[in-house]
C-alpha cells in the first residue's frame, strides 16, 4: 500500500509513471513504533529506508553517559542512518521514536533495484539526498559559525514543531549546549 501523503510527495519532486508507483506499493511494508521504542541500535546496519507518515523520531549517538542527538525528523520525512544504510554497515547512531510512529519502509536493495528499473524513480532519489543534504549543511554551519544563542533561534524559526514536541534535553544536545544553557537562552526574548 502506498500511502497517499508519500505518493504524493514523490510526485511533487518528480512526475512518475503509474508502473513505478505501482512497483513501489508492492515493496513498501509498514510497521508502528510506541514512543521511546528504537528503530535501530547502535552497531546495526541500516537496511531499510523509512517514511514517517505520522510521529516524530531522532538519532542519537552515545558518549560516555550522555546521548547526543544528531537530528529530528517528523511526520512526511525520511529517515535513515546515512552512513549505515548507503554502506550496509554497522551504525554509529541509533534512531529513536521521540513520539508513536507510523512508518512505512523500504529495503536498501528493493531502492537500489527500484533506481535500476525506473530513471525517473532515480531523479526522485537524487532530489531527496539533495534536499537532506542541504539540511545537513546548514546544520553543521549553524553548530560552526553561531553561538547558542543564534543557534536556538534558528531552531525555533526554522523547525519550530522539534521545540513543541520534544525534550529539552535532546534539544540542548542537538543544539552542542547543557541543559542549564538552554533553559538561560529560553528565558531570554527571541
Amino acid at each position: 500500500m502506498l500511502p497517499e501523503s508519500l505518493k504524493n510527495i514523490l510526485l511533487n519532486l518528480h512526475p512518475l509513471e503509474e508502473e513505478v508507483l505501482n512497483e513501489i506499493a508492492q515493496r513498501l511494508e509498514r510497521t508502528e513504533l510506541e514512543k521511546k521504542e528504537l528503530l535501530l541500535r547502535q552497531k546495526q546496519v541500516c537496511k531499510y529506508i523509512y517514511f514517517i507518515e505520522k510521529g516524530f523520531l531522532r538519532s542519537f549517538y552515545n558518549e560516555g553517559d550522555n546521548e547526543v542527538t544528531t537530528w529530528f525528523m517528523k511526520e512526511h520525512d525520511f529517515i535513515i542512518s546515512v552512513k549505515s544504510f548507503f554502506d550496509q554497515q554497522a551504525s554509529y547512531e541509533s534512531i529513536e521514536a521521540v513520539e508513536d510512529c507510523i512508518l512505512y519502509y523500504i529495503s536498501y536493495e528493493d531502492l537500489i533495484q527500484l533506481y535500476e528499473k525506473f530513471h525517473s524513480f532515480t531523479f526522485v532519489g537524487l532530489m531527496l539526498t539533495q534536499h537532506y543534504y542541504k539540511q545537513s549543511e546548514d546544520r553543521l554551519f549553524n553548530l560552526r559559525k553561531k553561538d547558542a544563542f543564534e543557534r536556538y533561534q534558528y531552531l525555533v524559526e526554522t523547525y519550530p514543531e522539534i521545540t513543541l514536541r520534544c525534550p529539552l534535553k535532546h534539544i540542548a544536545s542537538y543544539l552542542g549546549i547543557t541543559l542549564e544553557t538552554l533553559s538561560r537562552i529560553r528565558g531570554r526574548k527571541i
